[in-house]
């Protein structure tokens, strides 16, 4: 079964995060399973503040590609490696996060029926 109940005590890896001044607990047996319910929700909940927030600034899509020509888009900002700690969201990592997360519980779910057998 791909979900089941547990004993709280066998939950060995946690983590957690403030949205909109509410905490939010992930706890699993497998720290993998925590560290990328973390990342689907630091997106969900990033994707979830953009909608509300509408930009004051608008660019057509023509601007855009003259911008994206000039050098300075060639090279990282100054502190990009602090920016995308303090919001790892910013920098979208290779592949969806929520793929990803659904392609890791088949690969768990195919590793414990392994163990099953």
């Amino acid at each position: 079964r791909l979900l089941q109940q547990c004993n709280d005590e066998d939950l060995k890896f946690q983590t957690s995060l403030v949205v909109n001044g509410h905490k939010i607990q992930i706890s699993s047996t497998s720290d993998h399973i925590v560290n990328t319910s973390k990342e689907v929700l630091i997106e969900f909940f990033s994707i979830l503040e953009t909608d509300r927030a509408k930009p004051e600034i608008c660019y057509e899509k023509e601007e855009l590609l003259r911008l994206s020509k000039s050098p300075l888009c060639k090279d990282a900002p100054k502190n990009w490696d602090k920016i995308v700690a303090d919001i790892p969201f910013i920098a979208k990592k290779e592949g969806a996060p929520s793929k990803h997360f659904l392609r890791e519980m088949e690969v768990i779910k195919k590793q414990e029926a392994a163990r099953k057998m």
